[in-house]
């Protein structure tokens, strides 16, 4: 309005109200986005809450500077006349100067052909869009829950059977450190300072081994090389039952295996031998180490169980294990008080005759008639061990086995070969088995779940926001058509800075389909206003995209500029949401030069669809002069 010679209080008001209201709708989309962020499960819902709440609320806060304050600045602004420009003033306006060339010269011609060819502009990017995504989806990416982050310290953790003694615990913590420290010493000799110290500790039958490293910023190497080489120096060793090592402690919030397998099934012997099995093909795959498996044996025990013999004698189960009890433990024979202690007289076989494993088969079983016979007579005992531990799900007991997967980025290929290979084989060999992800993978799905529930809620709630300014079912749906070229820009820029997708990217997207409609919803809005005053489909679109470049091309810049310091930020804090900023910043990136140039191309098909079958709007809006004749005619005044 100001170039129009406009005075500077009624250029700003023309101006606000002008853009008021795709504005408001463009804040109202970006606000749907960021909704689903707020309903996040578990940790994830912990830990992401601030940042919707942040960015609703500065959104919020800016639509009010937008509208209100913003143009008061610009209507008091003072007025150049003829006084000589500074230096920065020169800069501005040969940047301008720049920009418009741009615009005339090489923006309007690309728009032009683009209009007149939409078919073939919308075959070229729609098939170089599912390249993009047919990549990110044959696994060659990857997928976590997180990224990696460096911990303050590593860390091994060595489980050791449920009898073993202190003298095997001291040993094997010896050992642990001592790899560590030689490890270290190699890499200190010919790097630098790596180690702070060690911290080694025995509780019950688990040996943990910490080292501290100094801060992450200041390693010759990464923690994750220091536990690889920890784990070849380490090997294997005698006696333990599993060995994990963990090079993220004290990083972030992601703890545990990087994948976690629950085996669940009623049938005990099926269960264990499941998880034998399972373990064991595992360890054949190169990518996986640091198997653990969540079976370990407890104590040594008994198990007796009646035979044919037993039954026919008229006992039961619950007869022989009281008799058992009071042989071995004793029968409480009295009860007496004695001052102020109670005191229980118990009665039981001489030690003699309960002490070696044998005395157990040739104890003395009474049957219902009185007779007595030995217990290996109407029983089949057998030695066994019991469970150190029990867990149940949903009635079942089940079983967890742990992994690390080197890199994250094989873990979902990892875990596709589990689901279409190995569990079909077990489950052949033991039906009763079924399994369930567990650990990060299901916080992963937990999480991924009611991400995709309220992001399709946000996407509704997107498109009756956009059928508001725009009075239309058709067009909304034309201007979300920008959000998959959206998504594959956020997946092309994880490929550029070589980072694997995780959960993190996946939220950054969601936020990404609020913010990529307003570009797009501010160019639409300006092409229906240009219709409606008698311009064509092309002259609309083709004045839209001229008129709009620059907003566009300044909004886009200072997003993804401002999301640069946050993108190679080297620091652990700024790594844990880089894949979020990411998404973000090279999604509005792609999105602009998508809503430029390939939305036009939307806009020009689904108007001559609708023309097509609408016959109505056909008349109304067919040009009474050619598209070329309306742009000279324009307020812009275009050759």
């Amino acid at each position: 309005q100001m170039q129009k010679g406009v005075p500077l209080l009624q250029a700003a008001i023309v101006g606000a109200k002008e853009v008021a209201v795709p504005l408001s709708f463009a804040i109202l989309t970006n606000i749907a986005a960021f909704m689903p962020l707020l309903s996040l499960p578990n940790v994830m819902g912990k830990l992401f809450f601030s940042i919707p709440v942040v960015v609703i609320s500065c959104f919020i806060i800016s639509w009010i500077e937008a509208l209100f304050i913003l143009p008061s600045h610009l209507a008091h602004m003072k007025e150049r006349k003829n006084r000589s420009r500074n230096w920065l003033e020169r800069i501005q306006q040969k940047v301008d100067t720049n920009l418009q060339r741009v615009i005339t010269h090489a923006y309007q011609p690309l728009l032009r052909r683009v209009v007149n060819w939409p078919s073939l502009t919308i075959a070229i990017s729609v098939a170089a869009m599912v390249i993009v995504f047919a990549f990110a989806a044959s696994g060659r990416m990857g997928f976590s829950m997180m990224p990696r982050l460096e911990g303050q310290s590593i860390a091994a953790v060595a489980t050791l059977p449920v009898d073993s003694g202190q003298n095997q615990a001291e040993r094997v913590k010896q050992q642990l450190s001592q790899a560590l420290r030689q490890v270290v010493a190699t890499i200190e000799a010919e790097q630098g300072p790596l180690l702070l110290g060690v911290i080694a500790s025995i509780n019950g039958n688990e040996v943990e081994v910490e080292g501290r490293l100094v801060d992450a910023y200041l390693r010759p190497i990464s923690a994750n090389e220091v536990v690889r080489l920890w784990r070849q120096q380490v090997k294997e060793i005698v006696g333990v039952k599993s060995l994990s090592f963990d090079s993220e402690r004290g990083g972030g919030p992601s703890s545990g295996p990087s994948l976690s397998l629950e085996l669940h099934s009623n049938n005990n012997s099926e269960l264990i031998a499941a998880s034998h099995e399972l373990t064991r093909q595992l360890r054949a795959l190169g990518e996986v180490s640091d198997i653990s498996n969540g079976f370990t044996g407890g104590k040594a025990q008994w198990d007796i169980e009646l035979n044919t013999l037993g039954r026919s004698l008229g006992l039961q189960a619950g007869d022989v294990a009281n008799q058992l009890r009071h042989s071995l433990y004793g029968a409480q024979a009295l009860r007496q008080q004695r001052g102020g202690n109670e005191v229980t007289v118990l009665v039981r076989l001489p030690e003699q005759d309960r002490q070696r494993a044998s005395d157990i088969e040739r104890l003395k079983i009474r049957t219902p008639t009185g007779a007595y016979v030995a217990l290996a007579d109407i029983a089949d005992v057998s030695k066994a061990r019991a469970p150190s531990t029990i867990r149940r799900r949903n009635g079942q007991r089940y079983i967890t086995i742990g992994a690390e997967v080197e890199s994250r980025q094989r873990i979902p290929s990892v875990t596709r070969y589990f689901r279409q290979t190995i569990f079909p084989q077990i489950k052949a060999e033991y039906p009763s088995v079924t399994y369930q992800m567990g650990g990060r993978q299901r916080s992963s799905d937990e999480t991924m779940s009611v991400l995709m529930l309220q992001g399709s809620l946000a996407l509704f709630m997107i498109y009756a926001l956009l059928a508001i300014p725009f009075r239309s079912y058709s067009q909304p749906i034309l201007v979300m058509a920008l959000i998959p070229f959206g998504a594959a820009g956020a997946i092309v820029g994880h490929l550029l800075l070589g980072f694997g997708l995780s959960l993190l990217s996946i939220m950054g997207m969601v936020a990404l389909a609020g913010i990529v409609v307003n570009d797009s919803l501010i160019l639409i809005e300006y092409a229906n206003r240009q219709r409606l005053q008698g311009l064509s489909n092309q002259a609309a679109v083709i004045e839209a995209g001229i008129r709009r470049f620059r907003p566009i091309l300044l909004t886009t810049l200072t997003t993804f500029f401002g999301l640069v310091p946050m993108v190679f930020e080297t620091s652990q804090q700024a790594r844990f949401i880089l894949p979020m900023a990411i998404s973000l910043g090279f999604g509005v990136l792609v999105t602009t030069f998508v809503c430029l140039l390939i939305l036009p191309a939307f806009y020009i098909v689904l108007a001559n669809l609708r023309q097509r079958f609408s016959p109505r709007e056909k008349q109304a809006l067919e040009p009474d002069q050619p598209a070329s004749d309306q742009l000279k005619n324009s307020p812009l005044g275009i050759r």
